[in-house]
């Protein structure tokens, strides 16, 4: 251990001119590739165990097993369902009511009969046929919970006293006799209609119209004699399941649990599971020789990126995120092919693997995805048992997903039907692998399932494009890292940027587009991010928002402004634009790649016409050159650098007069000369072939836009006309050099 430590400070000492920074970020890597090396080859050792018995209920044994020892365990299902039968055979219990509904019956009974006697005093002088049931005894029997029909009521209100006592005699005889010498439960809604059926019956021997009236009544007082124990009912249940036998099964040493190709029941699963044949049974050599493995390969692909890839390994939070994303395709393949090796789990590994490429791709680009795929399916490979056909459907599918990211950037059915076609492709390779590969079991059996298989393999690669770009878009903030879609969507007029340089500074924005357009070409021809060079050259002037009247191109032959401003305090407005313009971008949340444009496009120039103007006026012993000078810093990156020069030259070949192509080619090598001259292209990789390519670039494309025609008869005269009528002096007239000093040095 002290060795390792020794080799580990040694190799992480800290370099100098560099300080503790250096030493933190190689201990940092240090650190990270342990981890790597720890997750990856854990996540791939877990399913090492060549002696475990792969088998279910149903299926046939793949050899024939012996019980190692005697055991005695619980038939736990056999006995959960001999508890349930015992409960569910357990009779309800009850309480006897008898007296108690009596009472109850009874009670309403009379309440019935003093409501109606109460009705019949209320109409004293109103001959019995001509009585009727008034508002107060239908009040009385809604009260008493006992819904008497009108009918029924009219009939008995009608009567005499005398024939009312006899009614209620003969209802108290029937209320008694069902309480007392019948037994009805409280939960049988079933009993309860046939005891009020029985109470109606008895009571119609009364004859005609008062007998019904009387069993309505006597039936709608009814009440069950049986109530329901719930808490007596709970302990019989119990008492019944404290009674049932537990189901023990015994094994003896040596005896036969299942022969070889016999199907294995219920019973023999129980026995396997309960003495532990079911499990992994950890063969520590294969375990050894799988973790070597699996840490080498580690190993080689961080070499590979080391070297392959040499800014991906310098940039700690995106190698994090690829180290992330290694372990993370390693767990889900894990998860999906080891427990059984069946086509579904491959066609999980496919997507994964096809998302892994998506997201790899719009983040890092084709080399990190393509190494990040190999390492996945190297850990396929390694949870199939070695399995090739895991290992070529896992790369398959990864490669499938890089070659579609490059399509992924544009609209939304683009993303739709290159998912579509990721899908097809993986259902394609899943068809081919079964044919080749069946014997392997991956794949084996008929192809009934073809249907299935399209299910798992279609939808999945559809989301998988999706899942990509899903994924490229939640790391990008994190990781700092600008990809193409995001581009697009900021390259788009409608952005409140953009769309406001287009409303009030009309001549910015359009030679930002022109700028663009030049540095895109150059970014083309060298092999560059164009898209990145052509959206930073779109927002590189943002900070011209400010005082769109002070530059030229947006002063439209109208008044200059600075004709009434000293030198200093013109180049004070200009220089403003570029720390203006860092916060407009800064509060738009522009990327920080996005801002490194408009802080370097004028690196540290010097304003030469207000410095110049400044010198006669005061007297160069008097002005010091760092008031006149861009605060900086100098273009940092070949795509920076590339925008500073096409922005220099395309204001000054605005500026010629007449810009033959002689003229723009003097003027391009000039400006470029002189920024070279000046140091402004020393902290960028430009190289002189690099600056070359670009001359020839911008001279080419600047002659295309500033190309000469044919002047037509009468074209003179018509220009001539219109801007005597628009009172705009003629060309001749105005003053370049001064318009050219507003706007660039």
């Amino acid at each position: 251990m002290r060795r390792l430590a020794d080799l580990i400070r040694r190799w992480a000492r800290v370099v100098p001119g560099r300080g503790s920074e250096e030493a933190r970020r190689r201990l940092s890597r240090v650190l990270l590739s342990g981890a790597v090396v720890l997750s990856f080859s854990a996540a791939v050792c877990t399913r090492v165990a060549p002696r475990a018995l792969h088998v279910q209920v149903g299926e046939p044994s793949p050899r024939t097993v012996l019980s190692p020892r005697d055991a005695q365990f619980e038939d736990e299902e056999a006995t959960r369902q001999a508890i349930e039968q015992a409960r569910s055979n357990t009779p309800k219990q009850y309480d006897s009511a008898k007296v108690q509904a009596q009472s109850e019956m009874e009670a309403d009974l009379d309440a019935v009969w003093a409501a109606l006697r109460a009705a019949i005093d209320r109409q004293k002088g109103t001959p019995p046929a001509e009585r009727e049931p008034d508002d107060e005894l239908a009040q009385s029997l809604k009260q008493a919970g006992l819904d008497i029909s009108l009918g029924a009521m009219r009939n008995l209100v009608r009567r005499s006293p005398d024939e009312l006592q006899a009614l209620r005699a003969r209802g108290r005889e029937v209320i008694r006799r069902e309480a007392l010498e019948s037994e009805t439960r409280d939960d049988e809604p079933e009993a309860h209609e046939a005891a009020r059926k029985r109470m109606a019956e008895a009571c119609r021997a009364a004859g005609g119209p008062v007998g019904e009236a009387l069993g309505e009544v006597v039936s709608a007082c009814f009440r069950p004699n049986m109530r329901y124990n719930d808490a007596a009912t709970r302990a019989a249940m119990q008492r019944a399941q404290d009674q049932v036998q537990r189901h023990i099964i015994s094994v003896k040493e040596r005896e036969r649990i299942v022969e070889e190709g016999q199907i294995v029941d219920q019973l023999a699963y129980e026995k396997l599971a309960h003495l532990g044949l079911l499990q992994e049974q950890v063969d520590y050599l294969q375990l050894a020789y799988t973790a070597t493995a699996a840490a080498l390969s580690v190993l080689l692909f961080g070499l590979m990126f080391r070297y392959c890839v040499p800014e991906l390994w310098a940039n700690a939070k995106a190698l994090t995120a690829v180290a992330g994303t290694v372990v993370g395709g390693t767990l889900i393949t894990n998860l999906a092919l080891a427990p059984s090796r069946s086509m579904e789990g491959v066609a999980v590994v496919m997507a994964a693997s096809q998302a892994i490429g998506v997201m790899c791709f719009l983040l890092f680009g084709s080399l990190p995805a393509l190494l990040v795929i190999g390492i996945v399916s190297v850990a396929a490979a390694m949870v199939g048992g070695n399995s090739l056909l895991a290992l070529l459907t896992t790369s398959c599918a990864g490669l499938v997903g890089v070659l579609i990211a490059r399509g992924t950037t544009g609209s939304a059915l683009t993303a739709l039907r290159l998912g579509i076609g990721g899908g097809a492709s993986n259902l394609a390779a899943v068809v081919v692998v079964r044919g080749l590969f069946g014997s392997e079991g991956l794949a084996a059996g008929d192809w009934s399932g073809l249907g299935v298989l399209a299910e798992w393999t279609l939808i999945p690669g559809i989301g998988a494009v999706l899942m990509g770009q899903l994924g490229a878009r939640v790391l990008e903030g994190p990781l700092q890292i600008l990809t193409d879609m995001r581009l697009l969507e900021l390259s788009d007029p409608r952005q409140p940027l953009l769309h406001e340089m287009m409303r009030r500074a009309p001549g910015t924005y359009h030679s930002s587009l022109q700028v663009a357009a030049l540095a895109g070409e150059v970014a083309e021809q060298l092999a560059m991010n164009d898209l990145l060079v052509r959206v930073g050259a779109m927002y590189h002037d943002i900070g011209k928002l400010r005082y769109p009247h002070f530059f030229a191109e947006n002063q439209f032959g109208g008044p200059n402004p600075h004709a009434s401003l000293t030198p200093s305090m013109s180049a004070l407005v200009l220089i403003s634009h570029v720390k203006e313009g860092l916060e407009r971008g800064r509060a738009a949340k522009l990327p920080v790649q996005i801002l490194d444009f408009i802080g370097q496009h004028h690196g540290t120039t010097l304003i030469e016409y207000f410095y110049h103007q400044a010198c006669d006026a005061e007297g160069a012993e008097n002005v010091p050159e760092e008031r006149f000078r861009y605060p900086g810093p100098k273009p940092q990156s070949r795509e920076t650098a590339i925008v500073m020069l096409a922005d220099s030259v395309e204001a000054a070949v605005r500026s010629m007069r007449e810009p033959t192509h002689s003229k723009i080619d003097s003027m391009v090598r000039g400006i470029v000369r002189s920024r070279v001259e000046q140091g402004q292209l020393s902290e960028s990789p430009l190289t002189l072939r690099d600056i070359d390519t670009a001359i020839d670039t911008l001279v080419r494309a600047l002659q295309g836009i500033h190309h000469t025609r044919v002047e037509y008869p009468g074209d003179a005269e018509l220009l001539q006309s219109a801007q005597t009528a628009a009172g705009v002096a003629a060309p001749g007239g105005a003053r370049p050099g001064r318009a050219r000093a507003n706007e660039h040095p």
